[in-house]
């Protein structure tokens, strides 16, 4: 299941698919989005939901091609107050 900024969620079957400029279009388009979805858009959403469950920062800049973990960095979003407390959390 995918999770967009858009709240939609939808199945996928495209998991081997690789991630092209038209590829997203097709993939939004079988989800339902009907908002403009960009190739940043998809890779910062791609980072940010990967990040927050649990893909290293450093394995989203390998994915990537990134020379720079400042580059990976970018692409990602802050956990709000609640993720950071959660994760603080499972460590005890």
């Amino acid at each position: 299941t995918v999770h967009f900024h858009t709240g939609i969620h939808c199945s996928l079957s495209h998991r081997n698919r690789l991630f092209t400029f038209s590829g997203i279009f097709i993939i939004a388009k079988e989800c339902g989005i009907k908002t403009k979805i960009t190739f940043y858009t998809a890779r910062h959403t791609f980072a940010t939901l990967s990040l927050k469950k649990g893909v290293n920062l450093y394995m989203l800049k390998q994915a990537f091609g990134h020379q720079s973990i400042k580059t990976t960095e970018a692409y990602v979003e802050d956990f709000n107050r609640e993720e950071l407390d959660q994760a603080f959390e499972n460590l005890f």
